[in-house]
């Protein structure tokens, strides 16, 4: 599906440092490309799997707030977006940056701009060990939040911690075999593959 392709490639970019996304963060400017197929020397490993996808537009609008640039919202079409549509998305891109923040316009850009980091930070490490879950176990992105959603609350720890853990490989033993758990025991019939259901690096030769 569209929707579940476009989070895939939100995905995609955190993990391979390339795409619009990242592009529109670093340099503060909206990024708009009607064409996807006439861009063929940027991001060409991300362009390869958006034009996969069936994306043919893609859009990256920075997320700001008191002129700290610390996220950005992306778009994907199968048609390009007229201007109407683009000043539609900058004004939920403004409004989504305050709902995320629960913004005070009072406080200090300092404090904004901490906020939204510390957000937009866990939001990628989250989506980072999805990624890594989902592979490791050949189930799909959305069994594999629900692993990590059932793995913290059987450890009693947030959701971001067990995360961290999970993409700086720094799971104890108690953690491993809860995630293990959860990704064979809840979600069986997701496997692909061997009938083994033990992540590779726990098969014997």
């Amino acid at each position: 599906m569209i929707h579940d392709a476009a989070g895939l490639l939100d995905l995609y970019q955190v993990q391979n440092e390339e795409g619009p996304c990242l592009e529109s963060l670093q340099t503060g400017m909206p990024i708009s490309i009607d064409d996807l197929e006439l861009e063929g020397g940027r991001w060409p490993h991300f362009r390869a799997a958006a034009i996969d996808e069936g994306f043919t537009s893609v859009y990256a609008i920075p997320l700001q707030a008191q002129g700290v640039v610390l996220g950005a919202l992306n778009l994907f079409a199968v048609n390009p977006l007229d201007a109407m549509a683009l000043v539609g998305a900058q004004a939920l891109a403004d409004a989504a940056t305050v709902s995320l923040l629960r913004a005070d316009p009072t406080q200090e850009g300092v404090l904004v701009a901490r906020r939204l980091h510390d957000a937009v930070e866990t939001r990628n490490i989250v989506e980072q060990a999805k990624g890594m879950i989902a592979q490791r176990y050949g189930i799909d992105i959305a069994a594999a939040f629900e692993v990590l959603v059932n793995v913290a609350g059987d450890a009693s720890i947030g959701l971001s911690s067990i995360s961290r853990h999970v993409t700086s490989r720094s799971l104890d033993k108690k953690l491993d075999a809860l995630l293990e758990m959860h990704s064979v025991a809840d979600h069986p019939g997701e496997l692909l593959g061997s009938d083994d259901k033990r992540p590779p690096e726990s098969r014997a030769n």
